[in-house]
């Protein structure tokens, strides 16, 4: 079966149906449209993408997700849906499937999670042009950037509240002279197809990283976490 690439770059949204922390968190409501549909719709507007995928097991995710423009050729493997089952092989067979089902093979793949619906539209041509600035270069990752020096942190007792710090040799530096340091801010991934299908490690010594503002990034594990990210996306749309 000939391949085509005719969809260079796609985004795809891994979305099962089975969140333990936060249930239901792929079509509950944020401000009267489900989460997946806001994401979808982000995807969609900033026309950058060939096509916008879906990758879930969950029949009505798959219904919502269709209402709202994207693809979902077929549904995930429940041995692929599970609470222990990492990003990288979620996106691997995604990819090797839409290749040997229907023929489709992408050059490049954006791995986008339902939560990123507060991203500007711009990040999405950004962190694109950091992949193919470099040759050598598999993924790129949106970051963040530490509140305070990591240098500077200490462990609890939880029997005594003793502190101790980890790199007490750090104590005389001045926090401005201590390097700023940078977490994995969890909204998406832009990789080569081939090295998502590779499995090569997302994170290695060619990864590159783009930083985030911290106002366009939610985690959405508890209820807490979703009532502020209500109150943030308020916010924002009031300010616009």
């Amino acid at each position: 079966m000939e391949t085509s690439q005719m969809n260079s770059r796609i985004a795809v949204i891994p979305a099962r149906g089975g969140s333990k922390r936060l249930p239901g968190k792929n079509i509950r409501t944020m401000e009267g449209i489900p989460l997946i549909g806001r994401t979808i719709s982000l995807l969609l507007e900033s026309n950058f993408f060939d096509e916008v995928f879906v990758t879930t097991d969950n029949q009505e995710i798959a219904k919502i997700s269709k209402e709202f423009g994207a693809t979902i050729p077929f549904l995930r493997d429940k041995n692929l849906s599970d609470d222990f089952t990492p990003t990288q092989p979620v996106i691997s067979n995604f990819l090797s499937e839409l290749s040997s089902k229907l023929a489709i093979d992408p050059e490049f793949c954006c791995c986008v999670y339902s939560s990123a619906f507060m991203l500007p539209k711009h990040v999405f041509s950004e962190t694109f042009n950091l992949l193919t600035a470099k040759n050598d270069c598999d993924f790129v990752a949106t970051i963040l950037k530490y509140s305070h020096p990591i240098q500077r942190a200490m462990t609890l007792n939880k029997v005594t509240n003793a502190v101790t710090f980890l790199n007490p040799e750090n104590l005389a530096t001045r926090t401005q002279d201590l390097a700023e340091t940078y977490f994995d801010a969890g909204q998406l991934y832009w990789g080569r197809s081939k090295a998502w299908k590779e499995m090569r490690p997302i994170f290695d010594k060619t990864t590159v990283g783009y930083p985030l503002e911290l106002n366009s990034v939610v985690d959405l594990d508890s209820q807490d976490d979703w009532l502020k990210a209500e109150e943030l996306f308020k916010v924002r749309n009031f300010q616009q």
